[in-house]
């Protein structure tokens, strides 16, 4: 391979379940995607799930060969994220379906790309891709604003066409549209209050990695119904008001809206709103056409309409949820929502027209608002269920995150965590919670640990911090410092009280290196606006040459970190239902100290 014509396929995992997902690929890959349809046994992926990925600056093992200039297609099972990275993240515990549809997926991409000249997968164009029924589907990305484009014009002829026949007017879509606003901003606020209300009853919920349960699907039902709750409410209330068809026009607006705003934005998801509003539209078009003449016939367009909302917006949703986790539902019942607005035409059809109830005026609403209390006992059910499934056990632990901290400034030393509520056996080291807005000194990934608790001093030797000099290099000062770790610790953490431009970095008789913060502009107030971590340094340590703005000295923080708690006086291992959280600062013995030049 090489990257004038290689391709790399990577897998990863964020969890234990699920299907082996595409959730990754390199530019211009219309003619990878292409393949890989055709090449794996049953392809799943979506390019909207890829958008998303992309834009939250997220790094893998693949990330070194797509800068290369690789094509890539990278993979991962995306469900079960309770057991990422902890104690029940074992070969035993690995979804067996999901390990067969990964290895049969694996063969038959390998296959087929070992079949072709590798040279023919460039492509000058990206490409928007889903899977449907084990089928993937797939168009340009030249076709999202025409797409976009065309089902605006749907909503354009539809309102129209409703208001020259006396369906609707202006007045009553344009209500219709405000409207709609309320499930849609409702729902995810419904979906963000039911995942507070979980933790509040089962506070092991808010340190699990993404925010899902180790036995989530109870929970994704009652989300679901929850929404289903919201929105029939809404329609049942307001179609009296507002008019069915009305009602359903406009609401219609916000999920083409979405197709134009995203097609801007992020083109490769334009297809939610636009594929979804050009059925769900095109089919109520037809029914219109064809109501008088064929009522039989604009059933059957409604019915086909509605179609691409269901596989595009509701199936793809569902996907989405066991990636995202049910902490993060919010999104996903947003696009419920949407795929519900879509075909409020064909739910109609199976209510009591309004004529009828609005000339029975002493007929009581009651048997509507059946519906949607239905639907809420339904909801309340399910999460009854879900708690009484999911609980925590030796096979299903709470993850726990504890920290030991020592300041060989101040000679103390302090037990820490980040749990919102910690567990008991957490509590008894940390006991009080920290009123501090900022760590007691800076610590590795930016953490400051919401409780803490007094501990042991341990007898080791903090890290080594040797001043070598300082100059200046135009309205910028250069820095140097020689920083070891006499306890050999495993990372060694270098901390400024003030932000820096780039540090070169020599180690082991290596050419020098470069490093620029990550995140440049997002020094904001903090007492340590930059942090350099050196994992597994050697012995003699590193030369660090920081370069920082204006002129001046930094005071600099170094520290080092090992992994294990073990050593530590008066720790005891955790309970069988307890376990190490996944983050990578738990269960670490974090020594510092600092450096006025």
């Amino acid at each position: 391979m090489n990257s004038q014509g290689g391709v790399v396929l990577n897998w990863e995992a964020t969890g234990n379940a699920g299907p082996s997902v595409l959730f990754e690929t390199s530019a211009d890959n219309a003619e990878l995607i292409k393949k890989f349809g055709t090449a794996a046994a049953l392809p799943i992926g979506d390019s909207a799930l890829a958008a998303l990925y992309q834009a939250g600056n997220q790094n893998t093992d693949f990330t070194v060969f797509r800068q290369a200039g690789y094509l890539e297609l990278n993979f991962a099972l995306m469900d079960g994220t309770a057991a990422y990275h902890n104690s029940v993240d074992t070969a035993e515990c690995l979804d067996k379906a999901g390990l067969q549809h990964l290895g049969s997926n694996l063969l038959g991409r390998t296959r087929g790309f070992g079949d072709r000249d590798l040279a023919s997968t460039h492509s000058q164009d990206d490409a928007v891709f889903f899977p449907v029924f084990g089928q993937l589907i797939m168009y340009p990305m030249r076709l999202v604003w025409p797409l976009a484009g065309l089902a605006i014009a749907i909503m354009v002829v539809l309102g129209v066409l409703a208001r020259q026949r006396g369906e609707a007017t202006v007045p009553r879509m344009l209500a219709g549209a405000a409207a709609a606003l309320l499930p849609i901003m409702v729902a995810p606020l419904a979906a963000i209050g039911l995942w507070q209300l979980l933790i509040m009853v089962r506070p092991g919920y808010a340190t699990l990695f993404i925010g899902d349960p180790y036995r989530p699907d109870l929970y994704r039902w009652a989300l679901a119904a929850l929404t289903v709750t919201i929105l029939l409410a809404w329609y049942l209330t307001l179609r009296r008001w507002i008019g069915a068809t009305s009602l359903a026009i406009g609401a219609s607006l916000w999920p083409a809206i979405l197709g134009l705003v995203t097609a801007w934005l992020l083109s490769a998801m334009s297809y939610y709103g636009s594929l979804a509003v050009i059925g769900a539209g095109g089919g109520a078009l037809i029914a219109l056409l064809l109501r008088q003449r064929w009522p039989g016939w604009s059933v059957v367009a409604l019915t086909a309409g509605a179609v691409p909302a269901l596989l595009v917006l509701v199936l793809g949703g569902w996907r989405l949820l066991g990636v995202l986790g049910s902490a993060n539902g919010a999104a996903v019942v947003f696009l419920f929502v949407l795929a519900t607005l879509t075909i409020l035409p064909l739910i109609e059809l199976v209510l009591p027209s309004r004529t009828a109830a609005d000339s029975a005026k002493t007929q009581s609403r009651w048997p509507s608002l059946l519906v949607p209390v239905g639907a809420l006992i339904i909801t309340v059910t399910l999460v009854g269920m879900g708690l009484a499934v999911d609980r925590f056990d030796p096979s299903h632990p709470r993850l726990t995150h504890m920290m030991y901290l020592m300041d060989a400034d101040s000679g103390t030393a302090m037990w820490a965590s980040d749990d919102q509520k910690p567990a008991p056996w957490i509590a008894a080291y940390v006991p009080k919670a920290n009123g501090n807005p900022e760590a007691p000194f800076p610590l590795p990934y930016g953490n400051t640990p919401r409780w803490l608790g007094p501990a042991e001093p341990l007898p080791v030797s903090p890290p080594r911090i040797d001043f070598l000099e300082s100059r200046s290099d135009g309205d910028a000062t250069l820095v140097k410092v020689r920083v070891t770790s006499p306890r050999r610790g495993q990372v060694i953490t270098l901390n400024t009280d003030r932000p820096v431009q780039n540090t070169i970095i020599t180690a082991d008789g290596e050419p020098p290196a470069t490093a620029s913060p990550s995140y440049p502009d997002d020094a904001g107030t903090r007492p340590w606006p930059y942090e350099l971590r050196f994992y597994d340094p050697p012995a003699d340590g590193f030369v660090a040459t920081l370069r920082l703005p204006g002129a001046g000295l930094p005071r600099i923080y170094v520290s080092d970190y090992t992994v294990g708690l073990e050593q530590i006086p008066g720790f005891t291992p955790r309970p069988a239902d307890l376990a190490r959280s996944p983050a990578h600062n738990s269960d670490i013995v974090v020594v510092g100290r600092s450096l006025k030049p």
